[in-house]
């Protein structure tokens, strides 16, 4: 992907850095890594993500927004009892150094 097609909340992050939000465009964006890693079929991980969107509060404030820990949590039950080695949804600028990209 071109640099200018990289959703802003990949690389940017909160004064926090444990906003469990990211854009549906940044969740989009990471589907195939996900995918791949995990071994999960895309329209799968794409079913998780929208099922984990939320819409703007009260309907007027703010933007759509993935729940990023629910997600993760959701992806990690389709493989109970396995180690957790696959990619998670975490914008870059966010990821720890254990998680792999």
């Amino acid at each position: 992907m071109h640099r200018e097609s990289i959703p802003i909340d990949l690389v940017t992050a909160s004064g926090s850095g444990l906003d469990p939000h990211l854009s549906p465009a940044a969740a989009e964006y990471q589907v195939a890594r996900v995918a791949q890693s995990r071994g999960i079929p895309e329209a799968i991980i794409r079913e998780l993500v929208a099922a984990e969107t939320e819409p703007p509060t009260w309907g007027i404030l703010g933007e759509p927004r993935v729940h990023v820990l629910r997600l993760n949590i959701a992806l990690d039950a389709l493989a109970p009892g396995e180690p957790r080695r696959g990619a998670t949804m975490i914008p870059e600028a966010r990821r720890p150094p254990s998680i792999p990209k």
